[in-house]
């Protein structure tokens, strides 16, 4: 794909998601007694599934509990293995596949030549 092309394609995607958030926010004014409903029972379910450390399945709904992800200092932690490699640390490690995020910018910007 040449890079006029996949410039086009971009500009599509964000107005397409700018659309989106749009009707998405006419939807929430239109709806804001459902919206507000809907906030208010998640704030009363939330701490109660957090105590019980487990999700749950209803007719109408499935909570699912996700525990704390675990997180390292790797800057601290690739240091030391490279001072020690006697503890062949880097076996235990592994990198996830890169990942794509899509941020639609306002309408209306100037093209900067990114």
């Amino acid at each position: 794909m040449n890079e006029s092309v996949l410039k086009a394609k971009m500009d599509e995607l964000g107005k397409a998601i700018h659309e989106y958030e749009e009707k998405q926010l006419a939807f929430d004014m239109e709806n804001r007694e459902l919206v507000e409903r809907i906030a208010e029972l998640k704030d009363e379910l939330k701490p109660v599934f957090l105590e019980m450390k487990t999700g749950k399945k209803s007719q109408c709904l499935e909570v699912r509990y996700r525990k704390g992800a675990v997180k390292w200092k790797t800057n601290w932690i690739e240091g030391f293995a490279a001072g020690h490699p006697e503890y062949e640390l880097e076996k235990y490690r592994s990198v996830s596949e890169p990942t794509i995020a899509f941020i639609a910018r306002d309408e209306g910007w100037e093209d900067d030549g990114r």
